[in-house]
């Protein structure tokens, strides 16, 4: 049976009987769990209180804005007197002056089974749904020192501390948060924080044969002599079974933090250009707890720029759990940026480090039902997305039948200015990533590959690849349609004309017309519908 019909009746199944399993997911018993999903006050329905609300609620008032019955007035309504009046406007103001937590509105919702994450097949070192606990290690060196003392708790709240929307460095306030978020509270990512100081000066590990330039095996040995160094040293304080969340002998992930200096710190390099952060596997020897290091994560960033320190591990722990960079590493076009995905509809974690996780890396990650993807299987069909940052739900176009979710294939959702998307950071200087969302189309290939002589196991089109054309003209594991020129909005219509709007050839070039149209015929903040239809 083909992963397509396996989903389409899942999902009728849980229609019909009120339950959620599939084939695609682990068994479980489905229980109900309390959710937060909203907040008195918040008018918007970003799950944000804040001044938009207020002028959102000002314009009601006025008779200029019409509240959605079912989505905005329950939450306009602060005093719960049955109307929305100038009172609430009152209670709301107030509740933004005084800094106090707006109060949550909280439902009992029946626990959905999952798609059992498809990246697992690559069995990367870190899990992507559950409970998983992380071991985050401050490292300093006798003469490369944080900017100011910190503890050790300072560090883990920075780093694992719970959300908040006032928080200055928000959605980047915290790791955790930023995932649950991400991931639709679907992985609850936390941590334990230790503080070590290496033995020797830094130089002492950034070991290279005088030409300034790490090889990949100077690299490795760099990293593992402080690795094991710390680890050693600390492995009477740690119980690193905590560390362990699938149970299969290895530690998932260790993150070592280590200094910028003080001059770079907007930069996020240490005194040494070799710290840049990076994620791979550990090739030591050594075991603790009985437990063998599977992924480290290493480099240096300020502490006191908590938005980069934690976008910077939130980005490599994406690649603990199975995802690549989406920018280009070779023949970037001089003048012009890295970056895979280009533009506003572009912004994305394992791109630029910045903004929410698209609905490939949710798919992949298993952060969603069944029900929640919908898959277009030919003729006229007319879809409803919600806005991605917060309800999870996506459209996949397959290129035929689809047998797996490593085939080529384009995905849609509909992306929003919230959540996780609100804004982005460079140093202290906030910034709003776009001022509106709107419908991403990424088009994605990823057929999976082994390559016998280099042992390489992932997606065959990522850049990581052997066989990927570092031209970046051709294969790629996910491109963006109408690359570099935004969201579509209400009233567009994408077909063959549309630039990027195509399958690969034999030759791995864009040239062959999917043969169907998609219109964008509803658009606003929470939800969107389009019609995909074929071509006559």
């Amino acid at each position: 049976m083909n992963l397509q019909k396996m989903l389409l009746q899942s999902a009728a199944a849980i229609c019909a009987a009120g339950i959620f399993c599939s084939g695609l997911a682990s068994v479980q018993a489905a229980a109900e769990e309390l959710y937060t999903v909203g907040y008195y006050g918040d008018v918007s329905g970003d799950m944000i209180v804040d001044r938009t609300d207020v002028d959102l609620l000002e314009m009601h008032l006025r008779g200029e804005w019409p509240l959605n019955e079912e989505t905005a007035v329950p939450y306009a309504d602060l005093n719960k007197d049955g109307s929305v009046d100038a009172r609430d406007l009152t209670l709301l103001k107030r509740l933004l002056l005084t800094g106090a937590e707006p109060e949550a509105h909280q439902e009992y919702i029946l626990r959905k089974e999952l798609i059992e994450p498809p990246i697992g097949q690559f069995e990367p070192s870190l899990p992507s749904v559950g409970d998983v606990n992380i071991l985050l290690i401050a490292v300093e060196f006798p003469d490369c020192t944080f900017e100011k003392p910190f503890t050790a708790d300072e560090v883990y709240q920075i780093a694992f501390g719970e959300g908040d929307s006032f928080d200055p460095s928000y959605p980047l306030e915290s790791i955790t948060a930023y995932y649950s978020r991400a991931s639709y509270e679907r992985l609850h990512l936390t941590g334990d924080v230790y503080q070590y100081t290496a033995k020797q000066p830094i130089t002492y590990y950034q070991q290279d044969n005088g030409d300034g330039v790490l090889s990949v095996t100077e690299q490795n040995r760099t990293y593992m002599l402080l690795a094991d160094e710390a680890l050693t040293a600390l492995d009477s304080q740690i119980d690193f079974d905590r560390f362990n969340a699938n149970g299969d002998k290895n530690i998932d992930t260790i993150i070592f933090a280590l200094p910028a200096t003080t001059a770079d710190s907007v930069y996020g390099v240490t005194s040494s250009e070799y710290w840049w952060p990076c994620s791979g596997n550990y090739i030591g020897n050594k075991t603790f707890d009985g437990l063998s290091p599977y992924n480290i994560c290493v480099g240096g960033w300020a502490l006191s720029d908590h938005a980069g320190f934690n976008s910077t591990w939130i980005h490599e722990l994406g690649h603990a759990m199975g995802i690549p960079d989406y920018y280009f590493y070779k023949n970037v076009p001089e003048g012009e940026s890295s970056e895979g995905l280009r533009g506003e509809a572009g912004c994305e974690m394992m791109d630029e480090a910045m903004g929410d996780m698209c609905a490939f890396d949710k798919l992949m990650f298993g952060w969603y039902a069944p029900d929640e993807v919908q898959i277009y299987s030919g003729g006229t069909q007319t879809f409803q997305l919600t806005n991605s940052q917060q309800m999870p739900s996506c459209v996949i176009i397959p290129r035929g039948n689809l047998d797996s979710f490593f085939e080529e294939y384009f995905i849609i959702e509909a992306v929003g200015n919230t959540g996780n998307n609100t804004c982005g950071f460079f140093g202290d200087y906030r910034y709003p990533l776009f001022q509106s969302g709107g419908i991403r189309i990424l088009h994605c290939e990823a057929t999976d590959y082994f390559d016998f002589m280099t042992w390489f196991y992932g997606f065959k089109w990522e850049v990581f690849s052997p066989v990927y054309d570092e031209s970046n003209q051709k294969q790629r594991l996910l491109r963006l349609v109408n690359d570099g020129n935004g969201f579509f909005r209400k009233g567009a219509a994408i077909n063959s004309s549309t630039s990027g709007f195509a399958w690969y050839d034999s030759s791995g070039n864009l040239t062959v017309d999917p043969g169907i149209t998609i219109s964008i015929d509803t658009l606003d903040m929470d939800t969107a519908t389009i019609t995909i239809s074929q071509k006559s």
